[in-house]
């Protein structure tokens, strides 16, 4: 993975894929201490191929952080002005993964696992105020519109979800990270129910 910091402070990063919350604090630290200056991060995910097609998906992002009055540095003063799921077929297409740009959250995506039919495709979402870590899930429906389900998968864990993997073509097991009981969850996303 290749961070590249434009704006205050310029560099290149090699990032291992896993464990992203680790990436954030790591890019959070490489931004412009003093706060004089707006500097961000440009992102690209390791790449998935999707089973069946052979399209190529990876995400591409930019993670921000803007100065708080005369220099001070707030951790949560970041936001995320875009993210964009893009696959290469015949041409490159980039579709936005944010309804709205979030203004409280850095947001890096990365696609996880396509279905074995390559219908759907799970994302998982680190997000940092720049002070704390939460990792959610996400699942994009290739046959509509390439549009997120939004599911509410482990909506009151405290550190988010883990992706375990797919039961079924159409079935994820997903593991809700509490700090004590870490529960599992089964989804149904042709029926976007929990089972």
């Amino acid at each position: 993975m290749r961070l590249v910091a434009l704006g205050g402070v310029v560099g290149i990063l090699a990032l291992p894929a896993l464990a992203q919350g680790e990436d954030i604090s790591r890019f959070i630290q490489q931004l412009d201490p003093s706060c004089r200056h707006v500097s961000a991060v440009n992102y690209k995910s390791p790449a998935l191929v999707q089973p069946r097609s052979g399209r190529v998906f990876f995400t591409t992002g930019t993670l921000q952080r803007t100065p708080y009055q005369k220099g001070q540095c707030l951790p949560a003063h970041v936001q995320t002005p875009t993210v964009s799921l893009v696959f290469l077929d015949r041409k490159t297409n980039a579709l936005p993964l944010l309804r709205h740009r979030s203004v409280v959250f850095l947001q890096y995506v990365t696609p996880l696992a396509f279905s074995p039919d390559g219908r759907f495709l799970v994302l998982r979402v680190d997000r940092s105020n720049g002070l704390d870590l939460y990792s959610t899930l996400d699942v994009i429906d290739t046959e509509r519109q390439f549009l997120p389900l939004h599911l509410p998968i482990c909506p009151d864990a405290t550190f988010g979800a883990s992706f375990q993997g797919f039961v079924a073509d159409h079935r994820i097991q997903v593991r809700c990270l509490t700090g004590e009981e870490n529960s599992t969850q089964v989804w149904d996303l042709r029926r976007r129910t929990s089972l």
